[in-house]
């Protein structure tokens, strides 16, 4: 598709957000004004109009069109890369947590980076949501930008500058929220120079409305978007073996944990110190079984010592991804608890394998990439 004179497009992803359209679209048209380009702003809207969108978008002279493919939040995202005729992409959401002010520092930077991204989470930067959420997307974010090897610390903001030719070349899967995630990694796969800069960024609450983000969905498709990408870019056939054996020795460990700490318990009636008597024996054991069997095709130079303790960091980290899901899901989405634990579960041994891959079990000839 050829480019045309723009400088600058505003892509806008929008599912029921007339009434914050109605406020933020004048602030975006004032702030782009004075930007000295050519500029668009683009607003990718339901399948089928679901509220007056549309005629928000003719009053503020913004460009409207429907999404393809499906009403998801990807779908809204791969039309608005389709559609886009301007170098540069600034994507934003609609339901005013993106200040249209900050347009202006993100467009400034585009000639310092391939992707400018709007971050919480450097110094100066700050969010208005609630504590518990802060906390969930700073467990995410640290979890994507640890497993694929994003050097950047805000990963799932989708206040982000981009040249429109490297969004164009990219093939994207993510059907949700993920799909920002799944960007910046192909992305910095496709160039492993690629620029990225932060800028201290504070996220506002939503004005009206409410979320469309379904927690337990959104959580559940982060963890498998987490292992598909990270899987991407390695041996498939290795990690299917190698994680088939970690899940048969954590099976393994589990009964080995229940047992230590029943006998412990009868002796000494202290709950407390018999769990960390049997996870210390379960810990120790995995860790000669995952050196010895799970992870035998990566010989590693890594002395015992070091190895065994870098082993139970990541087994600590797995945990408390283990409890924080646990306890959020319960305390502030009133989640069951079975369905919690299997969830917090599968989360932690997904962290726990890809920590013990990264970490532990390193061939010393293999160089991270990028």
């Amino acid at each position: 598709m050829e480019t045309n004179n723009k400088g600058l497009s505003i892509l806008i992803p929008s599912y029921r957000e007339a009434e914050n359209l109605r406020v933020i679209l004048p602030r975006i048209n004032k702030v782009a004004d004075g930007l000295g380009v050519a500029f668009e702003v683009l607003v990718i809207d339901t399948v089928e109009p679901m509220d007056d969108t549309k005629e928000v978008c003719r009053i503020n002279n913004t460009r409207y069109i429907n999404r393809r493919g499906g009403n998801r939040y990807g779908d809204a995202v791969r039309t608005g890369i389709e559609d886009t005729l301007s170098p540069y992409v600034i994507f934003m959401d609609a339901d005013g947590s993106h200040t249209p002010e900050f347009i202006p520092q993100l467009f400034a930077a585009r000639t310092d980076a391939d992707v400018v991204i709007a971050s919480r989470y450097v110094a100066g930067g700050e969010t208005d949501n609630a504590k518990h959420l802060v906390l969930m997307s700073l467990i995410v974010n640290w979890i994507y930008s640890f497993v694929l090897n994003l050097p950047c610390k805000d990963v799932s903001n989708s206040f982000k500058l981009y040249r429109a030719t490297d969004l164009k070349q990219l093939h994207l899967q993510c059907q949700n929220f993920d799909i920002v995630e799944e960007i910046l990694f192909k992305l910095r796969r496709a160039n492993p120079k690629l620029r990225i800069r932060e800028l201290a960024y504070t996220f506002k609450k939503r004005m009206f409305g409410e979320t469309k983000r379904n927690l337990f969905l959104f959580m559940l498709t982060y963890i498998w978007t987490l292992v598909r990408l990270r899987l991407s870019v390695i041996d498939i056939k290795e990690h299917q073996k190698a994680f088939s054996r970690f899940a048969v020795v954590g099976a393994l460990g589990f009964v080995v944990n229940l047992a230590v700490f029943t006998v412990v318990y009868m002796f000494l009636e202290q709950h407390i110190v018999a769990a960390i008597i049997a996870f210390s024996v379960a810990v120790t054991q995995n860790f000669f079984l995952n050196r010895g069997w799970s992870f035998s095709h990566r010989a590693t130079s890594r002395g015992l010592p070091i190895a065994f303790v870098t082993y139970v960091l990541v087994n600590l980290l797995g945990l408390l991804v283990n409890l924080v899901i646990l306890e959020v899901l319960i305390a502030n989405f009133g989640v069951i608890p079975f369905i919690a634990q299997t969830v917090g579960v599968g989360a932690g041994m997904f962290a726990n394998y890809f920590g013990a891959h990264l970490f532990v079990f390193t061939p010393h000839t293999e160089v991270k990439k990028g």
